[in-house]
């Protein structure tokens, strides 16, 4: 199965891909290497040193930055798939891939009460005022 570039078309080949791989294998069937699984389009390139939970390069589960909830987050099956083929070709493909590092939108927080102080009491001062 070819894994495709995440772009509209890209994205109607994956969905034709899940539809006919459940269709053959039924939504309940387990990942094997003659099941094999469509991979969402745009992701690192498949055995390729990835971290299986959310797909990226350059971290494991210890620090990955995506909670366990979070749609970003490959599905059983795609992680499976991706362990598979990362024992059969891992060290092929590690040598063979661009790495990708996961990339995560940063909304920050709202300032507590003594930040919201310390913002306050500092303003209007210009380094080298008195």
């Amino acid at each position: 199965m070819p894994q495709h570039l995440d772009t509209p078309a890209g994205n109607a080949a994956y969905r034709s891909q899940l539809a006919q791989w459940n269709a053959k294998w039924e939504e309940a069937a387990r990942v094997t290497h003659e099941t094999g699984y469509p991979l969402r389009p745009g992701m690192v390139a498949i055995g390729s040193s990835e971290f299986f939970m959310c797909g990226t390069h350059g971290h494991n589960g210890c620090n990955c930055q995506l909670p366990p909830d979070h749609t970003e987050r490959l599905t059983c099956k795609k992680a499976a798939w991706r362990v598979i083929v990362s024992r059969v070709l891992g060290a092929f493909n590690r040598n063979r891939a661009t790495p990708i590092s996961l990339v995560v939108e940063y909304v920050p927080q709202q300032p507590t009460a003594w930040l919201k102080e310390l913002i306050e009491h500092n303003e209007g001062k210009v380094e080298g005022s008195s």
